[in-house]
């Protein structure tokens, strides 16, 4: 991912493994280390997530929808920081981090998207955005987006190779 939100910076890994009806997500970038377990249900996904920002610790829920036959997606996120992040800072008491909530349409290879999130004392922050998909063989998918942040006026752009073994 190329752009800058408080929440991401520069390139990151991500990293997915599930098994029957639970999915673990690993991600890691220069200033974010995080892993969020997920237990599939048929529409409903609730789960936990936990990590490290700027070395503050936090911890949150998460959940995604999907409903006909995935063409309409949602995933919720909220997260409590014990520490100040822009501070390096760590404390016994949790305090609002971060909300996330987009709400996806997909069909086929394409992905239309509207996010609404909000971080810490900043003012919340409305992202539209763009994503494709396609596939490279049956194990390999390339995938490259465009959003637009509205309040920080900014692009942000990401592209990257998937593998589905």
């Amino acid at each position: 991912m190329t752009g800058e939100t408080p929440l991401l910076k520069g390139n990151s890994f991500t990293a997915v493994f599930s098994k029957a009806k639970s999915t673990f997500v690993l991600d890691i970038n220069s200033e974010l280390g995080e892993f969020l377990h997920f237990y599939s249900t048929k529409n409903f996904c609730p789960g936990y997530s936990a990590g490290f920002y700027k070395n503050s610790p936090w911890i949150g829920p998460i959940f995604t929808t999907e409903f006909f036959k995935g063409h309409f997606k949602s995933l919720n996120w909220v997260g409590w920081s014990f520490g100040d992040p822009e501070k390096s800072t760590t404390k016994s008491k949790a305090d609002f981090l971060f909300s996330y909530h987009q709400f996806s349409l997909v069909y086929k290879w394409v992905e239309c998207y509207y996010v609404l999130q909000h971080y810490q004392s900043n003012l919340p922050e409305h992202v539209e955005g763009l994503k494709l998909t396609l596939p490279l063989s049956k194990n390999f998918f390339v995938f490259g987006g465009w959003a637009y942040m509205k309040r920080a006026e900014k692009n942000l752009w990401s592209m990257g190779l998937t593998f589905v073994p």
